[in-house]
């Protein structure tokens, strides 16, 4: 693994960080990852080996994620491509090939339309044009056990409900060659 290199950086008083491991002899424009909910800088560390044989990759903490700072409700997504655009300004000479994956993609979306000279290509994925009703009331689970006061199993429970395609819900193209019934046990919660 080529070494990397953290930043710490501020916008609009908010701190951040961003995470570059740098590709000297690249053949492509810096792989800027942009990642989903629940996930840092370090998310995609598995999975860069790829992008590090041919370009710089540069995952961040923008504010609101990983260990950068809190960020308030009022601020949406255009405030974070903002943000993004921000740090492309201090790390990047240039355009980028700028990957959004589930949350990161209305950032990356964004950040592609209001400044379009700054990326070379745009990969988004994991982006869903609504968000199923059958989640959006496992989200409201969630709410409701956190202000229910409701011990950490029963908001477990309604986490990996609201957020993960178990095997009772319809995922195409799911066949998985019998991994999937082998493994079912994982996906549920004892009890």
């Amino acid at each position: 693994m080529p070494d990397e290199i953290v930043r710490h950086l501020m916008f609009r008083g908010f701190n951040y960080r961003c995470r570059i491991v740098e590709n000297p002899a690249a053949r492509t424009e810096p792989v800027v990852v942009m990642g989903g909910a629940f996930q840092d800088m370090y998310a995609w560390r598995r999975l860069e080996k790829p992008w590090t044989e041919v370009a710089t990759v540069i995952t961040a903490d923008l504010p609101g994620s990983g260990m950068a700072d809190h960020l308030p409700g009022r601020h949406g997504f255009a405030f974070l491509a903002e943000a993004l655009a921000h740090l492309l300004e201090q790390v990047v000479c240039g355009p980028v090939n700028l990957f959004g994956a589930s949350y990161g993609v209305p950032i990356s979306y964004l950040l592609s339309q209001q400044h379009p000279d700054r990326v070379e290509r745009l990969m988004l994925l994991g982006a869903a044009m609504e968000y199923p009703q059958e989640g959006r009331n496992g989200l409201q689970d969630m709410a409701d056990n956190l202000i229910a006061g409701k011990n950490a199993e029963a908001y477990g429970h309604a986490s990996v409900n609201a957020l993960m395609a178990g095997p009772e819900r319809l995922v195409r193209n799911r066949a998985t060659g019998g991994w999937q019934e082998k493994h079912r046990h994982k996906w549920r919660w004892a009890g």
